[in-house]
């Protein structure tokens, strides 16, 4: 089962059982747990529990696989043109860490592409690329252009 948006999922008896019966009357079924969350990702082993009337139980056991499906969301900086430093074929540009949440805890941000904030950016367009990765390898990623100008007049 998948888990949702906020990292978690129900399940219930009429996911596990597949038809219990008993002769006097079934009392009740039970499941040993049916919430999960993203600590649970991978196997887990539930109990389902039936009880007839007369308090006579039997019980058996099915593994349950928690999935963290849900990609996470990454926000990059809006592009950025500047003009080029003084004397210089480049321009040193700083900009923001791109923006990342997942319904899990534990995702991770590698640049792809392009230079770090704080880099010197040479004359044109450098598209920045960046990908998010959870703990389960769902993955996002977003891009971004930083442009810089040749503003200065050539001297002869």
């Amino acid at each position: 089962v998948s888990l949702d948006a906020t990292g978690n999922v129900t399940i219930t008896v009429g996911d596990i059982d597949a038809g219990s019966t008993a002769d006097c009357f079934v009392q009740s079924i039970t499941l040993s747990e049916t919430a999960f969350d993203c600590s649970d990702v991978g196997s887990q082993t539930v109990t389902l529990t039936i009880t007839d009337v007369a308090g006579n139980s039997d019980n058996c056991t099915a593994t349950v696989k928690i999935i963290d499906d849900t990609d996470p969301t990454i926000g990059c900086p809006a592009d950025i043109t500047v003009d080029n430093d003084a004397g210089q074929c480049s321009a040193v540009v700083t900009y923001a860490s791109p923006t990342t949440a997942d319904n899990c805890p534990g995702e991770t941000l590698g640049q792809d592409a392009g230079l770090a904030s704080g880099a010197a950016f040479p004359v044109g367009t450098t598209t920045n690329t960046f990908t998010v990765t959870d703990a389960s390898s769902n993955t996002a990623s977003c891009s971004f252009a930083v442009t810089v100008n040749d503003a200065e007049d050539p001297t002869i």
